[in-house]
C-alpha cells in the first residue's frame, strides 16, 4: 500500500494537487473478530496517511445483521483515538 500511496501522491504533485488534501479511505475487514488484529491494521493505515477507515462485515462470516452491529460497535470502541 505505501507504493501504491506513494504513486498517487507523484500523480497528484504532477497536477498541481496537495497530496495531503487528498483524502484516502481503508478498508479493514472484519475477518476473525481480533480486535488486535482492527487496531494494529488501523494503526499501520493512519501512519501511512488514511484520513477514512471503512470496517467491512458485509460477507465475512460474521453473521446476521445483529451481530454486524455488535462488531461495529467494538471495533469503534477498538480503534478509537
Amino acid at each position: 500500500a505505501a507504493a501504491q500511496l506513494a504513486t498517487l501522491h507523484g500523480y497528484l504533485r504532477s497536477q498541481g494537487r496537495d497530496p495531503a488534501a487528498f483524502g484516502v479511505e481503508a478498508w479493514i475487514r472484519s475477518g476473525k473478530g481480533e480486535s488486535d488484529a482492527w487496531r494494529a491494521q488501523a494503526e499501520g493505515w493512519r501512519a501511512l496517511g488514511a484520513t477514512h477507515l471503512t470496517f467491512y462485515t458485509s460477507g465475512q462470516g460474521v453473521g446476521a445483521l445483529d451481530a454486524q452491529i455488535r462488531a461495529m460497535r467494538r471495533f469503534a470502541e477498538t480503534v478509537r483515538d
